[in-house]
């Protein structure tokens, strides 16, 4: 029984991990909530998640795990230990569901959390394969006949009695420039890349480019939409476990990637530990952070004492405009692609005929 809770989920990811995987976790909170169910004591339930296990790393986290819980010990406690591998909204919803008596529902309540990411990350890195995919084809096909072909037609071309059209010039200029710097060019690139990356990533320079993100053309909005999905559900399932509202925040807070959107949560919990009400807290923050939509349902969920339940609806409801612009992404983006990739073959088909064409009418003649 338990195989096949494994077999039903995609498995196309590489087997070992330096940390738990994201498929792993989803994994042992699908095997878990069942074993529980069953009437497994912990330590009995994990000695079966061990065999379950995908990964190496995964294994030696469960090793741990059944020594910890054998000797007493929650399994949240156990979990704590492995802070990289579990974060700090996967540890609460089981340490929530030992405390309460509901440690099954809670599980259940983790796997479809991991499930419904797992799924929405899928869908926002599938809609970018295509143009990286595509645009990384075509700088190695450039590449290559920049630094192949083109410098043997340099002299031939500058052979020619007569003066070379502009798109020729310009493209024997970048066939000389690679042919001479080629290496220093991508040693360049590849250093420049490596560099960016590592300023994105700094905690000087951060915030400011998920900021950034957020105001891009199309992608800001999408990069919006992706944080109100899994602040919404994040929040909704804390408070539905029974966590105080203070606390939620900020554990949804800290399991969130984008430093704008931990500022503004780190804000909301301040303001609401101050006596103010959550929808009266986002009111102040720009409706581009925050849609006014947002507000007025959280208000309802306050007024009706069902707060839980309105931001699992937001959460479905981003969910489904992140769908629709990943598949407008694709509409767009083919097109775009096929143009930008065609004016760069008919610039370079017009730099190389043209010439052709110019000589051998001067040969008629």
């Amino acid at each position: 029984m338990f195989s096949n809770i494994s077999k039903n989920i995609r498995i196309g990811q590489f087997i070992i991990f330096s940390h738990v995987s994201h498929l792993d976790k989803l994994i042992f909170a699908k095997n878990l909530a069942v074993m529980v169910k069953s009437g497994l004591t912990i330590p009995e339930a994990l000695d079966v998640a061990y065999e379950q296990a995908i990964s190496k790393r995964m294994k030696k986290v469960v090793g741990k795990l059944i020594k910890k819980t054998s000797a007493g010990y929650p399994l949240h406690k156990g979990l704590s230990d492995f802070p990289d591998d579990f974060d700090t909204f996967f540890i609460n919803i089981v340490r929530i569901g030992e405390e309460s008596g509901t440690l099954e529902e809670n599980l259940n309540y983790l796997a479809q959390q991991l499930e419904k990411e797992s799924t929405l990350r899928s869908k926002v890195r599938s809609a970018m394969i295509y143009p990286i995919l595509v645009l990384v084809i075509t700088f190695v096909l450039g590449g290559f006949l920049a630094y192949v072909i083109l410098p043997k037609l340099i002299n031939v071309f500058n052979s020619l009695n007569f003066s070379l059209p502009l798109s020729t010039r310009i493209l024997l200029w970048l066939a000389a420039v690679v042919r001479d710097h080629g290496a220093i060019i991508l040693a360049s690139i590849i250093f420049t890349i490596f560099f960016i990356r590592f300023l994105l990533k700094s905690r000087l320079v951060r915030p400011y480019w998920h900021r950034f993100i957020l105001f891009l053309p199309f992608f800001g909005q999408l990069n919006r939409n992706v944080n109100m999905v899994r602040i919404a559900r994040n929040l909704g399932l804390l408070l539905k476990s029974g966590l105080p509202i203070h606390e939620a925040l900020n554990i949804t807070s800290n399991n969130l990637i984008s430093e704008t959107y931990k500022s503004k949560l780190n804000k909301v919990k301040s303001n609401i530990q101050k006596g103010e009400s959550i929808s009266l807290s986002l009111e102040t923050f720009a409706p581009t952070i925050f849609p006014k939509v947002v507000d007025k349902i959280i208000a309802v969920g306050e007024k009706t004492g069902k707060l839980e339940e309105s931001l699992l609806y937001l959460a479905d409801f981003y969910e489904k405009e992140v769908d629709a612009q990943i598949k407008n992404l694709s509409v767009i983006l083919e097109p775009a692609l096929l143009i930008f990739i065609g004016l760069v073959v008919a610039f370079i088909v017009l730099a190389i005929i043209t010439p052709i064409y110019k000589f051998t009418g001067s040969l008629r003649k």
